[in-house]
């Protein structure tokens, strides 16, 4: 697969929503073609996503001393702006800055309140929406939902407490990790280990979304909690995978 084709790959799993395998493989362009401004821009609008605005101000700068055009002005105009107001001198309160009059405010999914739209941590309950990956969130209202349940509107799933069902939601898990969809998978792990917090398979399901998601030390650590519940449900090489890329992050 050529640099085109594989920029076409990631570019459509941005659009998706798919922000760490689309940055996956603009990383695997830049391990190899390190000035592809293009690569280099979309890993940006991916960190961007994921409210790591520091970062992705640094890959578009390399995008732009690269190719000045490779970073459309509003884009960049937003992100400086994404920077600016995680700063320490920025205070909290937007409504006396005149630059925010051009961008709405959006909902805390942890507490509901209104905020910055660029905030990193909401300034209510400390929440951290770089980790919003991590969580289920309702499809009605958009809030987390903890305990399975959510708690703003109502929508509490029915219980299954059977082996079936634990089966079941494992493998819709397995095959949405096979498409490629990693959170959809994780809730469905999530929900499995709830009904049976004894049975590896969904910490197994669980360690293998984070790995996709790049949350190397998270997924060993479902690892060693799987393979203490089954010391045989981890598989040998996919083991591997994830203790090399935790020991290369040490180094």
């Amino acid at each position: 697969m050529d640099f085109k084709d594989k920029l076409d790959r990631a570019d459509d799993y941005l659009k998706r929503g798919d922000y760490f395998l689309a940055e996956e493989i603009y990383d695997e362009i830049l391990a190899r073609q390190e000035d592809n401004a293009d690569a280099l821009f979309g890993k940006g609008k991916c960190l961007f996503a994921r409210c790591r605005y520091a970062e992705a101000l640094e890959s578009c700068d390399r995008a732009r001393e690269i190719d000045p055009d490779a970073v459309p002005k509003r884009f960049y105009s937003q992100l400086l702006f994404a920077v600016k107001t995680n700063s320490r001198d920025y205070t909290r309160d937007v409504s006396q800055h005149s630059d925010f009059r051009d961008y709405k405010s959006k909902m805390c999914p942890n507490c509901g309140h209104s905020i910055n739209p660029f905030f990193v941590i909401c300034p209510f309950c400390d929440f951290d929406l770089r980790q919003l990956s991590l969580h289920d969130v309702c499809e009605d209202c958009g809030r987390i939902i903890y305990d399975d349940v959510c708690r703003y509107c109502g929508d509490v799933p029915v219980p299954h407490e059977s082996l079936r069902r634990v089966a079941e939601l494992c493998d819709e898990g397995f095959r949405h990790i096979g498409n490629f969809k990693i959170k959809e998978a994780k809730i469905c792990f999530d929900r499995a280990s709830k009904i049976d917090s004894n049975d590896a398979n969904p910490v197994v399901g669980i360690a293998y979304c984070f790995y996709y998601l790049g949350y190397y030390v998270l997924a060993l650590n479902k690892c060693d909690e799987a393979m203490k519940l089954d010391s045989d449900s981890v598989d040998e090489e996919f083991y591997g995978k994830v203790k090399s890329k935790v020991d290369s992050l040490k180094g």
